[in-house]
């Protein structure tokens, strides 16, 4: 973030092999199907998007916090500055809000089913827009980062410092980890 700029590291020499400046500190990063890399940018109302070695600003009309590709290209994104969940079409350049339900938006994941949940951090609880259907999993206060592998997912809930495991239906279980637990990923082990 403080260096304003997006770095691209080689993953075999993990040497930085390009840095594109920016025009506000950068937050969070999601990859489109393209290989394109999608940015938030801190106290901006527009998203940054970088391919083919350079980056173009799509005004959104709300100010992007975290964000997600969708299956169908859209970018989903909470905001900073608002409790609205968004999904803006870079096709047309599009906002629209997002499904309602849902508090106060946080991050992102997406099911093996190509579902896409939110951590509602006003709702204590993540969010999933399954098959036409919101569905909602109560899992403690202050969620942050989900992660999906397999049939299952992870949630790590800030205000009870646990990571809580759910299904696309119900918790399955809990583990208590430590207070302020924020991110959560799921390794697949061979």
């Amino acid at each position: 973030e403080d260096g304003r700029a997006l770095l691209l590291v080689d993953p075999e020499t993990l040497q930085v092999i390009e840095q594109v400046g920016l025009p506000a500190k950068p937050h969070d990063l999601a990859v489109g199907a393209a290989g394109e890399v999608w940015i938030t940018l801190i106290g901006e109302d527009r998203l940054g998007v970088y391919q083919s070695g350079r980056v173009e600003l799509l005004p959104t009309g709300g100010s992007p916090h975290d964000l997600i590709v969708a299956p169908d290209q859209t970018v989903w994104f909470s905001s900073w500055n608002d409790h609205e969940l968004s999904v803006f079409d870079p096709a047309t350049g599009v906002r629209d809000l997002a499904p309602a339900g849902v508090v106060e938006p946080h991050h992102f994941a997406i099911d093996r089913n190509q579902n896409i949940w939110v951590s509602d951090n006003g709702g204590s609880a993540v969010v999933g827009f399954v098959g036409g259907s919101t569905r909602f999993i109560t899992v403690g206060p202050v969620p942050h980062h989900i992660a999906f592998g397999g049939d299952a997912g992870v949630v790590a809930v800030s205000g009870t410092g646990e990571a809580v495991f759910i299904d696309r239906e119900r918790i399955i279980g809990r583990v208590a980890l430590t207070p302020g637990l924020h991110g959560a990923a799921v390794a697949v082990v061979p």
